[in-house]
């Protein structure tokens, strides 16, 4: 309830804002995130709202559009071997910090070091190391701390940097977008610590705005860096992100004038935005789905785990609940990623979820000990406080109920604590999802291998791991192809460790007089180009 009335709180203490195509001064833009980022260090961050805020303050060497496409931001071009194991980037010559610092290739190296050193505890690390050659011995030799000498990035000189790849990768530079690989001033990460992305007073980035205020729970405010290389091509001079977790007082921001931007709308409120020109739902690469937490019971049970899983009418989901009509799963992998047999990736994996099956679902509780019910131990679905998740909860707690006769309590959370809890395992099932981070099935796939930092089930099939494996280094794109898939039917019809409902559909508020806010196919905001529209 504190919470809430804070959220309410500050709507009065918005001032709208007039923006003209004709004025010489640059506004501020006010975006509603709908979440608070857990952290602002690039290495230690994992959530989408925390990649937006970044945008703002950190560059990195590429950009994509809306299309996925690489647009160069520190690097000014790149080229790869014939074999795509070795790429080389050239950076621009004025990329500057906001402590007027250049940013050099150097820069880049030692952010991945201290990324692939244990000690920073970096959750992406295993998604990092695994791109380099010998990115993964290096890690588990110590990083900084080992003895073993780092080849996998090179700074050649201040403006040419080279990365060194463990397999042929034609898609890396998209894989360059996520905060993973971002550069960090290395005397200001040595002189403040872990702590120095806590507060303005400390932090330094190199992206187009610098960080200037910071109110915990309520708003991040960045002002446009003087020194910017493309300062030109800014039409903002400041942007301020909210994090309004309740979507009804974001929704009432917005049209009040308080908000330019929201990536959040009211479930209730989808049918009377849809249509109009300030709404756009766009479908992306991501999968919202139920983890299990396969160590601890019920869960520790591959037949409870099917059994949830065939219960469920994901239809009724995204047409009653959402509202979005979001296409339901067919995997964790959805649609969209080109096959390396022509079309689309899910037409030679198919249908990995199938029908809803009570029957069978009922069967398998009765083989697992559980015949309608009977000593089923006390279960909780743990998700973020949200009205979309509670409802989203609500359902599934009654078709779970209708099905076996069992009792699964609802706990909502905030985010962060979502993110903890799963990542402890200390959890039953919880709601989770993900969005690619670059345009291959193996984004999705990776997350489940054994020693994984997004390995929230605690999933260990040796099997499994060595498909993944086996794919990660196989040339041949078809046979590649075949052992993700197989990878992908064990993880979901054998041993269900998590349960895909369905592909995002990811809703945007925009005022009418503001163009260029877009999402990225793997769900990002486009928001640092756009401008007011011409009258």
């Amino acid at each position: 309830m504190i919470r809430q009335l804070l959220s309410m709180t500050f709507l009065f203490l918005l001032a709208p804002i007039s923006v003209t195509a004709n004025s010489v001064e640059r506004e501020p833009i006010r975006i509603n995130l709908g979440a608070e980022p857990q952290t602002l260090d690039p290495l230690l961050a994992t959530d989408l709202v925390g990649s937006v805020v970044l945008s703002a303050l950190m560059e990195g060497l590429v950009d994509v559009d809306a299309n996925e496409v690489p647009q160069p931001r520190v690097a000014k071009s790149w080229e790869h071997s014939e074999d795509y194991t070795t790429w080389t980037f050239h950076l621009r010559d004025d990329a500057k910090w906001h402590n007027g610092d250049p940013v050099t290739a150097h820069d880049f190296v030692w952010a991945i070091r201290r990324l692939l050193t244990p000690e920073t505890g970096a959750q992406y690390a295993n998604y990092a190391y695994s791109f380099l050659r010998d990115g993964e011995e290096w890690y588990k030799a110590g990083g900084n701390n080992g003895e073993m000498e780092f080849t996998a990035v090179e700074a050649v000189d201040d403006h040419t940097l080279v990365y060194n790849l463990a397999n042929p990768t034609p898609f890396f530079p998209s894989v360059l977008q996520l905060f993973t690989w971002l550069p960090l001033h290395r005397k200001t990460v040595e002189q403040h610590g872990d702590r120095w992305a806590l507060s303005p007073d400390t932090y330094v980035g190199n992206g187009p705005f610098r960080f200037t205020r910071y109110q915990s729970g309520h708003r991040v405010t960045a002002t446009l860096a003087d020194n910017y290389h493309s300062r030109g091509d800014i039409h903002w001079s400041e942007v301020q992100f909210y994090f309004i977790d309740s979507e009804t007082t974001a929704n009432t921001a917005f049209l009040r004038g308080d908000l330019d931007v929201s990536i959040t709308v009211p479930l209730p409120e989808i049918d009377s935005w849809r249509g109009k020109p300030e709404f756009n739902l766009k479908e992306v690469f991501g999968t919202f789905f139920l983890v299990y937490n396969t160590q601890r019971a019920p869960f520790d049970d591959a037949r409870v785990r099917r059994a949830f899983n065939m219960s469920i009418n994901r239809r009724l989901i995204t047409t009653q609940v959402t509202r979005r009509n979001e296409p339901t799963s067919e995997g964790v992998i959805p649609r969209g990623f080109e096959s390396a047999r022509g079309g689309d990736y899910r037409d030679h994996a198919g249908n990995m979820i199938g029908p809803r099956n009570l029957e069978k679902a009922r069967q398998l509780m009765e083989e697992a000990g559980y015949p309608e019910g009977r000593g089923f131990p006390r279960t909780e679905f743990l998700f973020e406080t949200s009205e979309q998740q509670r409802m989203i909860g609500e359902q599934l707690q009654s078709m779970w109920r209708r099905a076996f006769n069992v009792d699964v309590r609802l706990q909502n959370v905030e985010w962060g604590v979502l993110l903890s809890r799963t990542r402890q395992q200390e959890y039953q099932v919880a709601r989770l999802g993900w969005y690619g981070d670059y345009l291959d099935p193996m984004t999705f796939l990776e997350l489940f291998i054994s020693d994984s930092a997004q390995n929230r089930p605690a999933y260990n099939n040796p099997k499994y791991d060595d498909l993944i494996a086996r794919a990660r280094a196989e040339t041949d794109p078809v046979k590649r192809e075949d052992l993700m898939i197989e990878a992908e039917r064990i993880l979901i019809e054998e041993d269900a460790v998590v349960c895909p409902l369905f592909t995002y559909s990811v809703p945007t508020l925009v005022r009418r007089d503001i163009e260029g806010i877009d999402r990225t196919m793997t769900g990002s905001l486009i928001w640092l180009h756009a401008r007011p529209r011409a009258r």
